[in-house]
């Protein structure tokens, strides 16, 4: 794979998470979806890369590049954004890793923890830190400006 690739794939991948997942504190204001106490417990602990594929899979056969309606995404929360981003990462042979960490640019004024990835871009020679979690209705809803393809290391 040509180095410059790596960051195509990166966004492809990060778009394939976005659209298989929902974060379980968002999914009524932001998408309008009233998630079923069940599905929370039952998703929102789910740990293994390999048990969140299965789960993803169970709630809707598509193919996994398929977007899913907001409904049928799994329900979890930044960790499993992460993982998932991290595991078809390395899947593509990027090597990648998950980082852990507090920021307020999603809740100014407190420090929540929060999972996001690091990649490494073989053109840049570099950790290039993704958020996964945040698409299009985050960031217009949290006024999120920066780029989440490529975190500024001095945001907090």
């Amino acid at each position: 794979m040509r180095p410059e690739s790596f960051l195509l794939i990166s966004k492809e991948l990060v778009d394939v998470v976005k659209g298989l997942l929902i974060h379980q504190f968002v999914a009524k204001p932001f998408y309008g979806v009233a998630v079923p106490n069940e599905r929370i417990e039952k998703e929102s602990h789910i740990r293994k890369a390999d048990q969140l594929l299965a789960a993803i899979q169970q709630i809707d056969g598509a193919p996994l590049t398929q977007e899913r309606e907001p409904g049928k995404r799994l329900v979890g929360v930044c960790h499993h954004f992460a993982k998932l981003l991290v595991t078809l990462l390395r899947a593509k042979r990027i090597p990648a890793r998950m980082r852990y960490g507090f920021g307020d640019y999603f809740n100014p004024g407190f420090y929540e923890d929060h999972s996001l990835v690091e990649y490494w871009n073989g053109k840049q020679k570099r950790w290039v830190l993704v958020d996964p979690q945040f698409d299009t209705v985050w960031q217009k809803q949290l006024r999120i400006e920066h780029d989440v393809f490529d975190v500024p290391r001095d945001i907090s």
